[in-house]
């Protein structure tokens, strides 16, 4: 939906705002004008359009734009602006699962040269408005932990309209790696989610995705989104499940130097690599093993101490990569 707001003016006086001399100056005015949009229906983006009119005598450069978030988008021309024209600065406001007070912003950066003078302007673009949520999920985020090979996995999310007996639901699933059906009663809407592990991207351990969802009545459509963040339970074991860099080097009270790693079901699987800090070495030996005993050899020379851990690549078609954090001692991170 395209909106076009006033246009905003931009007036230098050189007597009174320009700072003097010929080094550049930053900051010398600074400038807040706001767009409300009111109350409007959910939906996936809202898009609105600013005039930026240059009424000086001089041409005038936008030099740097910054939205307050990821979720806007703001673009304008990067050539000169001439005295007494103007350009549009065009914006989109992502609102996917947003409702409620919305307030975002950009600041924009306008360069004027006059005789050798520097001069910039910030102009701050404030937008704001109320999305109205016409059906509340409760979660908005549903969580999938832990999903094993081939398994499937049940997950509800209720919800409620804002209005009674106003929409219908309506789900495309297919290129989704879940099936989705739905339950009205009155005011009450319930999701039902089948999540697939199988059409999960292959080899990764976890990430997130989105369930486009339309509410229709009568011609007006609009989408909301059920988001599922999940994650698979690795095949593998190890142990300790995690270490620390004081307990591997030598020298220490308690001195870790072997690191046990077998499969959850007992076969036999090979190691293929090991990623380590510049700071420990782990040799592997070729072959195939239901237990593998690895062993823990910190080196005098390494810097790396913030280093995740040790990655070990295996052999595993599902899911080859086992992660064995390290624990770094403050002192040590300093």
């Amino acid at each position: 939906m395209n909106m076009r707001a006033v246009a905003l003016v931009v007036l230098w006086v050189a007597n009174l705002l320009f700072a003097q001399g010929t080094e550049p100056t930053q900051g010398t005015k600074e400038i807040t004008v706001a767009y409300d949009f009111g109350k409007i229906p959910m939906r996936s983006e809202w898009a609105g359009e600013y005039d930026l009119l240059n009424e000086t005598e001089d041409e005038i450069l936008v030099t740097g734009i910054e939205p307050s978030c990821g979720c806007l988008e703001a673009s304008a021309s990067n050539l000169p602006i001439p005295p007494g024209e103007k350009i549009p600065l065009t914006l989109k406001l992502d609102l996917r699962n947003r409702y409620g007070a919305i307030k975002e912003g950009v600041n924009l950066t306008l360069m004027q040269r006059n005789e050798g003078k520097v001069n910039y302007w910030m102009i701050h673009v404030v937008i704001k408005g109320e999305v109205l949520q016409e059906v509340l999920w409760r979660p908005t985020a549903l969580v999938a932990p832990e999903l094993e090979e081939g398994a499937e996995r049940f997950l509800l999310a209720d919800g409620e309209f804002r209005q009674l007996g106003k929409w219908i639901l309506k789900v495309k699933d297919e290129g989704l790696p879940c099936r989705v059906s739905f339950k009205q009663t009155g005011t009450k809407v319930q999701a039902i989610i089948f999540l697939c592990e199988k059409e999960l991207p292959p080899r990764q351990d976890k990430g997130t995705f989105d369930i486009p969802i339309t509410l229709e009545s009568g011609e007006a459509k609009i989408q909301t989104y059920l988001t599922i963040d999940w994650s698979r339970k690795t095949p593998f074991v190890t142990d300790p499940p995690f270490l620390q860099r004081q307990y591997i080097e030598t020298g220490t009270k308690t001195t870790v130097n072997q690191l046990i790693i077998r499969r959850r079901d007992g076969n036999a699987f090979s190691i293929l690599e090991v990623e380590t800090p510049s700071w420990l070495q782990v040799p592997i030996e070729k072959g195939n093993k239901t237990t593998w005993v690895l062993r823990l050899l910190p080196l005098e020379s390494g810097s790396d101490y913030l280093a995740a851990g040790i990655r070990i690549r295996t052999d595993d078609p599902w899911l080859p990569w086992v992660m064995v954090p390290i624990s770094i001692p403050s002192s040590q991170g300093n």
